[in-house]
């Protein structure tokens, strides 16, 4: 290994551990949703300290248990062709490509934390999703980090379920 091959792993290393964890959650009905609901229900359901709350309904950022947090409303649809093959082998949402097909709207939801623990930033996020789905009406999630479509229900059920399971507190 030669000399600037050092530089080049260190460069990869900080890229690797700088990753972002995006999803999208969807809308068919121009919705998106409401600062001060979601920050509620963030504070009151889980428990979570929020901070440095910049931004309003639709568009925000905050801190969230330490980690920063970043929604955007985006008021166009994913194309569709990119969303097709995912969805058409979504083995929990039998009816994802009919469902997907003419959403409208969706929130970009991002963690971008690089010096915290992976499992954390997965958790922050995770809780921020939740929050969404349960203060909206929204129809799924496109996680793509992931590559994955989720229906609201089944992701709420699995949240629920975590929740409530012995996993470490997430204050």
């Amino acid at each position: 290994m030669g000399f600037f091959d050092l530089f080049k792993k260190k460069s990869n290393e900080e890229a690797t551990n700088k990753q972002v964890l995006l999803a999208k959650v969807l809308f068919n009905n121009h919705e998106t949703f409401e600062l001060k609901v979601l920050v509620d229900h963030l504070k009151n359901e889980w428990k979570s300290s929020i901070t440095n709350i910049n931004g309003g309904n639709g568009k925000a950022s905050f801190q969230l248990n330490g980690k920063t947090v970043i929604l955007t409303t985006v008021t166009e649809r994913i194309p569709f062709a990119e969303m097709q093959s995912n969805a058409s082998i979504a083995y929990n949402w039998d009816t994802a490509e009919k469902d997907l097909k003419n959403h409208n709207l969706h929130v970009v939801v991002s963690v971008i934390e690089s010096h915290h623990d992976e499992i954390e930033k997965a958790q922050v996020h995770n809780i921020v999703l939740a929050s969404i789905l349960t203060t909206t009406k929204c129809i799924g999630i496109y996680h793509l980090s992931q590559q994955l479509i989720i229906p609201s229900k089944a992701f709420l059920e699995i949240a629920q379920k975590v929740k409530n399971s012995d996993l470490p507190n997430w204050d």
